[in-house]
């Protein structure tokens, strides 16, 4: 037994470069690091949840509208709870859920039979697969290829130091990768500034093992959207890495 004495626990998520697992209650998601220390409520006051998913940083997951409705919603939010989001309003009730890192795409399944796609911010919907029965759970593969290989599960080699890297692309419109390295174990946390020095938009990571985060997989991702979800404006901008005492900044440029 890894936790006990939960209320009624069903979908199951793994982020295990965050070092953590994540799962749902009626009506609230959680999460606990991988050894099952730690349990924390993240988000409360949902409605009858469908699937879980983890990437980029963000939690995604599937919601029932409502008790007797035939609706409802894909919805995301960051990996500790925060910037709670809807991404898209659906006239179906949506099951299982997967996310697609390297195409940028979500999938899910739902009650018509289908298994639909969006992209990451839940716009320009698409039926993928029709004439199903009850589709639930879904997952999303891609073979390695010389272009795009696998994910690693780890840095083979953990890094002599702390750093922040540069982000990429840059310039960049509207998303950009922040990369970093950890020589050891913390809580982080990346902070985007304006050029007036105004805090824009917190990434909050969480407890992060030591290793390379420089992959599309691992790095740290930002959508170039405010605290709020509102795209921001063209400018120079500044990311601040916080790892335990580890700070540094480094400069980035949104071109449109």
């Amino acid at each position: 037994n890894l936790i006990t004495e939960l209320a009624s626990p069903q979908h199951l998520a793994l982020d295990v470069s965050g070092g953590k697992v994540y799962w749902t209650v009626p009506g609230s998601i959680w999460r606990a690091n991988l050894n099952g220390t730690n349990s924390e409520q993240l988000v409360a006051g949902l409605g009858e949840l469908g699937g879980l998913a983890v990437a980029n940083n963000r939690l995604y997951w599937t919601e029932k509208e409502q008790a007797g409705a035939n609706r409802g919603s894909i919805r995301s939010a960051a990996r500790n709870g925060a910037d709670v989001k809807t991404l898209a309003t659906l006239q179906s009730v949506p099951l299982g859920i997967a996310v697609d890192t390297v195409g940028r795409k979500l999938y899910w399944t739902n009650s018509r039979g289908k298994v639909q796609r969006a992209n990451l911010a839940g716009k320009d919907i698409q039926d993928a697969i029709t004439g199903l029965g009850l589709p639930a759970d879904i997952t999303v593969a891609r073979a390695a290829t010389a272009q795009q290989p696998a994910a690693p599960a780890a840095s083979a080699v953990l890094p002599v130091q702390t750093a922040l890297l540069p982000n990429y692309p840059n310039p960049f419109n509207p998303e950009t990768w922040l990369p970093y390295q950890l020589a050891h174990q913390g809580e982080v946390t990346v902070s985007i500034y304006n050029a007036t020095g105004k805090l824009v938009r917190t990434l909050e990571l969480g407890h992060m093992p030591a290793g390379v985060y420089q992959s599309q997989y691992r790095a740290a991702y930002w959508d170039g959207r405010n605290a709020q979800g509102e795209p921001v404006a063209s400018g120079v901008y500044f990311y601040t890495l916080t790892a335990g005492e580890f700070t540094a900044t480094k400069k980035m440029l949104l071109l449109k």
